[in-house]
């Protein structure tokens, strides 16, 4: 061609297909299981459901020949540039998918109705809690799902520049992404022209430090543009502003939410519940599964029981990560569901950890605050003060130094951060004290001092 560029680049999805069936190599040892930092679902859980893991394992995640003839890579893609926006945010509606930040329709449709000469969509490849192996699982086994579902959102909300954030310390992720955006610019699906559409599209890779505060999509925007990670007030549903241009955020898995939901011959009915991935801590073994939204907690402790032969009984698991909420291990009908948008339901990121024996809740309390206090960012009174005093009141509970005064004192504080906190973190970081003293009373009691 004259401009130099390879033939592949003007074909439209169904030659690209056709292409990638004819280079694809499908023999048993082209797949990449070994890449995955856990053994994921292996054997099968019986609550399991893959849907965004669906090819984890058995594609190259190194591949996009592979990941397009076997996983149908960049079909939803295909089928939003010959779509109309509205038809599309109406499907990701119904669907209902959804992040802690809001729902993913009402933020591209806002996004979209905004009038301006550059718009970006960020994407949140990192995770920010640490016990969290969500965006890992993903960009190791198909950094495509993630990549296809960023350009979806960008073709919906009228955006050409996309940014793509992961974990600077993961060589593992970092080198699959790029890879995956050169063979993706060979392929014309980046750059001006996409599959042979009017739409144009460029991601950038950006490296970030991971932690709980960057999963604020407020603070991220900040930190990208080389200021300090602090949250801000705004409108849920209304774009943020970065580079003076509006941006919209979302997590990896949303983004492969997206990408699966459009890869589907036929969109799923109303009412159908989609999956969420999980990251399972039982003692020194970590699972990754796949499971149906809002699935109550029995079914997942009865998998991991199945697992776990004769160790101890489940004293209490916790949802949502160090920020999480507490519950006694007989408490079996509790939804899950991270988004947290039904009652009772816990948000946050998708982390299970299982406690067992006679573990000591206060402790277990105190550690995690300690954590959460060491990375508050600061800038909010509640916070910054709230998850101090209550790790020095932990502390002197667990020396015996504490008075019955003090327990009301860790609900009132806990209760002035759940309403008074500017960001999720915040608001989340007195969960742990609050959830496990529903719970669990008399152990904190059983820390005073006469006792």
């Amino acid at each position: 061609m004259p401009d130099g560029r390879p033939p592949v680049f003007d074909m439209d999805y169904q030659q690209l297909h056709a292409s990638a069936m004819d280079k694809d190599i499908l023999q048993p040892d082209n797949a990449g299981s070994g890449v995955l930092p856990v053994n994921i679902g292996t054997p099968p859980w019986r609550s399991e459901k893959r849907v965004m893991l669906r090819y984890s394992g058995i594609i190259d995640p190194k591949d996009i020949d592979a990941c397009i003839a076997r996983a149908n890579a960049y079909a939803g893609l295909d089928k939003a540039l010959h779509a109309e926006a509205s038809s599309l945010i109406e499907a990701i509606t119904k669907a209902g998918i959804m992040d802690e930040a809001g729902a993913a329709g009402a933020r591209l449709r806002t996004c979209r109705e905004v009038s301006a000469d550059e718009k970006y969509v960020i994407g949140v490849a990192f995770d920010g809690d640490p016990g969290a192996l969500t965006s890992r699982a993903l960009m190791l086994s198909n950094p495509h799902i993630v990549l296809e579902g960023l350009l979806i959102n960008m073709c919906i909300a009228g955006a050409r520049h996309g940014i793509i954030c992961v974990d600077e310390t993961d060589a593992g992720v970092m080198y699959l992404t790029v890879r995956a955006l050169g063979q993706m610019s060979e392929y014309g699906l980046l750059g001006a022209n996409v599959l042979g559409t009017d739409f144009s599209a460029d991601i950038e890779i950006r490296a970030v430090k991971p932690s709980p505060v960057l999963a604020e999509e407020s603070a991220l925007v900040r930190y990208l543009q080389g200021w300090q990670a602090l949250p801000y007030l705004h409108e849920a549903a209304a774009p943020l502003i970065y580079n003076d241009a509006p941006a919209v955020v979302f997590t990896a898995e949303t983004l492969a939410e997206v990408a699966a939901l459009f890869r589907e011959d036929k969109l799923p009915a109303d009412g159908v519940t989609g999956t969420q991935i999980i990251t399972v801590h039982d003692g020194e073994k970590k699972y990754v599964v796949e499971v149906p939204r809002g699935i109550l907690s029995g079914a997942l402790l009865d998998d991991i029981e199945a697992r776990a032969g004769n160790r101890e009984t489940v004293k209490m698991y916790r949802l949502g990560g160090i920020g999480g909420g507490f519950f006694r291990g007989n408490k079996r009908d509790m939804p899950v569901d991270f988004r947290g948008t039904a009652a009772g339901t816990a948000g946050g990121p998708g982390v299970m950890m299982i406690y067992r024996g006679d573990v000591a809740v206060p402790a277990v309390v105190k550690e995690a605050m300690d954590y959460l206090r060491e990375q508050s960012c600061g800038q909010c009174v509640f916070c910054r003060e709230g998850t101090m005093q209550i790790s020095l009141i932990l502390g002197e509970m667990l020396e015996k130094k504490a008075d019955i005064e003090d327990i009301d004192l860790l609900e009132e504080i806990a209760g002035y951060m759940k309403i008074g906190c500017i960001c999720r973190y915040g608001a989340n970081a007195a969960e742990p004290v609050r959830s496990s003293l529903q719970e669990f009373r008399g152990e904190y009691e059983a820390c005073l001092k006469n006792r």
